[in-house]
C-alpha cells in the first residue's frame, strides 16, 4: 500500500510539473496528454483600432509525429509568411477600425485556417484533428500579451 501512495505522489508531483511549466510559457496553456506543441510561437503583431499594437504568439499543436516532421513544423512556423499577418489580415477583411475585441476575434479564425494550411504543407500526409496512427493536426493555441490593447483597455 505504502509502494503504490509513493507512486502516486511521484506521478501526480511530475503531472503538476509539467503543468506548472507549461504555464509559465508562452501560449501559458496546458497540452492534453499525447499533444505536442511547436516550440517556435508566429507572432501575430497589428495595431488595434484603438492604436495600441498587440503583439501575440501562435503555436500549432500536433500529436504522433517524428522528428523529421516535428523539425518540419518548426521550419514552417519560422516562415517568413508571418511577417505582418496581423496587419494584412485586419487588411484583407476590410476591419482596420472595427472593435478591438472583433478585431482579435477575426484574426483569430483565419489564423486556425492558415496554422492548418501551414501544418499540412509541412506534413502533407497530416490529417485534421481526428484519430489516426499517422501524424495528427491536435489544432493550436493563441496568446496575446497584456497590456497591448486587445480588449480596448490599456
Amino acid at each position: 500500500m505504502a509502494a503504490v501512495v509513493v507512486a502516486s505522489t511521484f506521478a501526480l508531483t511530475g503531472a503538476g510539473t509539467i503543468a506548472a511549466y507549461q504555464l509559465s510559457v508562452p501560449p501559458f496553456q496546458t497540452l492534453e496528454d499525447g499533444v505536442e506543441r511547436a516550440r517556435t510561437g508566429i507572432p501575430v503583431t497589428y495595431t488595434n483600432s484603438l492604436g495600441r499594437e498587440v503583439e501575440c504568439l501562435a503555436f500549432i499543436e500536433y500529436r504522433k509525429l517524428d522528428a523529421e516532421q516535428r523539425a518540419a513544423i518548426e521550419t514552417a512556423s519560422n516562415d517568413d509568411r508571418w511577417e505582418g499577418y496581423g496587419e494584412r489580415v485586419l487588411t484583407g477583411l476590410g476591419m482596420p477600425q472595427a472593435a478591438p475585441e472583433a478585431q482579435n476575434d477575426a484574426i483569430s479564425d483565419v489564423l486556425g485556417e492558415d496554422l492548418w494550411e501551414a501544418a499540412r504543407q509541412a506534413v502533407p500526409e497530416m490529417v485534421y484533428m481526428e484519430d489516426s496512427t499517422g501524424p495528427v493536426f491536435n489544432g493550436w493555441s493563441f496568446s496575446c500579451a497584456n497590456p497591448g490593447g486587445v480588449d480596448g483597455r490599456p
